[in-house]
């Protein structure tokens, strides 16, 4: 009888929040579907109870077939219709002069879709939840989650809600793993959020009891996805290209200068000085168009590569700024909302103790209707539209995005070190430039004077007889110089790296990037699934074919 009253009022406050429709408006159906869980704290489940909440929107006779199997006990709680039993599950039968509700019930003999276990510690030892009223000391209830739906290598994501309300000046140090606590009068009251995206999930509830009270637990599990806003990180695919290029073409100078450098004689036979400022001059050819090819101004850009990425982290700071101060806004709301339905509550019982006051039952009537619309803000609601979770939930959402933005910002932090070494590249490629400025248009190279390749092809052409010295010299120090940008040493007093080590070392960093977006990509796929998954689970015993419809598990958890 007092679950008749309950699922009355439930249904009163829930069409207080839906739109009219037009008796000219075509027929619709939607079943709104309760699934009342009754089991012990291990996960066995002792009944299964499903009550549907049934619209139709359209004028005359309907006949909805709910394809319920196995269903037992069925019965019409609200509403003006019969309901039979038959091999193709429950018919509802019954006229519509424009919107017609009906509740009905039924028994489900079903496996869920998931197990919940509570785990209860007092001072260490396992108790029953019997024991929570005489507990004293520390207590822990931990709740263990095993999701068992799974399409394509995606779980269905779950919502678990567990609140837990305590005499507040008997207990002292409550925490939640994952939600808030607060105080309203002399209540303490914890709510639990865990969002459950695989196959396992857990969190707990733990606090000091200073003398025996007595709890109270509320569970509630939904299928849903908190929607989280992900960056667009499209520039690290770019990145990754850019680099792989770039290694290429270091690999490709360091293949010619290897060649360049093995072709060159140091000790050169006058006979053949004529062939060799011919060679010479080809040589000087390519050294100058790779000495123009790198581009002192984009070699210089490689470090604002860095300071590019790190622009990133301003706006992600900003943005969880803004987040703290909604939620601290959002509590703020949930305090009021609190502080509402305690003194709604003080006023009920006061009412109540004026046997002769005129339209009291009007009053408390209305009162009644206040608040239920406070413990829909305050414990969530079923609406037609859906589940409409309490604003503790909205809290715990905008802590965990905040989170989740913090954890980007690190790893933006993380991937500007790795970027680091990109100053040393650069620094690398401007003394490979500068080198082959100075093998080309001659200079000072370690110390020593280096001529113009153009000038000493035109000394051999000019003074063969004169040059040998001066040549052997000059080609020596060439090999020299273009041994050292290959392998790597000290340059005008600068350390150079091997050359296969920066093409190496880009290529890491583009693979780096690479696995980076990949990754990124796969779980932002992987979680749009999920979500797609959960908008499409929408009934747990059965839904009449063409109803929209969404589904809610609330469990009772006996010893």
């Amino acid at each position: 009888m007092k679950s008749k009253k309950l699922i009355a009022l439930l249904a009163a406050l829930a069409l207080s929040f839906l739109p009219i429709t037009s008796a000219n408006a075509s027929p619709k159906l939607s079943d709104y579907e309760n699934v009342y869980v009754i089991q012990k704290t291990d996960g066995e489940i002792k009944n299964v109870i499903s009550v549907d909440w049934l619209r139709v929107q359209g004028e005359g006779n309907f006949e909805v077939v709910d394809p319920v199997q196995n269903a037992q006990s069925p019965e019409i709680l609200i509403g003006d219709a019969t309901i039979t039993k038959s091999d193709s599950g429950l018919t509802i039968k019954g006229t519509s002069d424009g919107l017609a509700d009906i509740f009905y019930r039924s028994n489900v003999n079903k496996d869920l879709p998931f197990k919940v276990k509570l785990n209860i510690l007092v001072n260490g030892k396992s108790a029953s939840l019997s024991n929570l009223n005489e507990a004293t000391g520390t207590v822990t209830i931990g709740v263990d989650f095993t999701n068992y739906y799974k399409q394509n290598n995606i779980y269905l994501p779950w919502l678990v809600n567990m609140s837990l309300t305590l005499d507040g000046p008997s207990v002292k140090d409550v925490t939640v793993s994952s939600g808030n606590v607060s105080y309203v009068g002399s209540k303490a009251m914890a709510t639990l959020m865990l969002q459950v995206l695989n196959d396992k999930g857990t969190a707990t509830i733990s606090y000091v009891a200073i003398k025996k009270n007595n709890p109270t637990i509320s569970l509630s599990v939904v299928p849903t996805l908190m929607s989280v806003e992900l960056p667009n990180m499209s520039n690290l695919k770019d990145m990754a290209t850019a680099l792989n290029a770039m290694a290429k073409g270091i690999d490709g100078y360091s293949q010619a200068l290897t060649k360049m450098s093995s072709a060159i004689q140091t000790n050169v036979d006058l006979s053949s000085l004529e062939n060799v400022t011919v060679l010479l001059d080809a040589y000087r050819q390519i050294l100058g168009q790779m000495y123009q090819a790198l581009d002192p101004t984009q070699i210089a850009m490689l470090p604002k590569a860095v300071d590019g990425i790190k622009t990133l982290k301003q706006p992600l700071e900003q943005t969880a700024s803004a987040i703290s101060g909604l939620e601290t806004l959002v509590n703020a709301y949930m305090g009021l909302a609190s502080q509402s339905l305690a003194i709604n509550q003080q006023v009920t019982n006061a009412l109540s103790l004026q046997p002769q006051l005129q339209g009291k039952d009007q009053i408390l009537q209305l009162m009644g209707q206040q608040q239920l619309l406070l413990q829909a803000m305050t414990k969530g609601a079923t609406l037609p539209s859906g589940f409409v979770p309490p604003m503790s939930t909205l809290q715990t959402s905008l802590q965990q995005l905040n989170l989740g933005i913090t954890q980007m910002a690190q790893a933006i932090d993380q991937t500007a070190s790795q970027m680091n070494t990109l100053n040393s590249l650069s620094s690398g490629l401007l003394t490979m430039r500068n080198t082959l400025g100075v093998v080309v248009n001659g200079g000072t190279l370690q110390g020593k004077t280096l001529p113009a390749m153009a000038d000493v092809s035109s000394q051999l052409k000019t003074g063969i007889a004169t040059m040998q010295k001066q040549l052997s010299t000059g080609m020596l120090d060439l090999k020299t110089a273009l041994t050292t940008l290959v392998k790597g040493g000290t340059l005008n007093g600068q350390t150079i790296p091997p050359m296969n080590e920066l093409s190496n070392g880009l290529r890491q960093m583009s693979q780096g990037a690479n696995q980076a977006y990949e990754s990124f990509y796969s779980q932002t796929q992987n979680l749009e699934k999920a979500k797609t998954l959960a908008d499409n689970y929408k009934t747990f015993s059965g839904l009449p074919s063409g109803a929209d419809g969404k589904v809610m598990f609330v469990i009772k958890v006996e010893d």
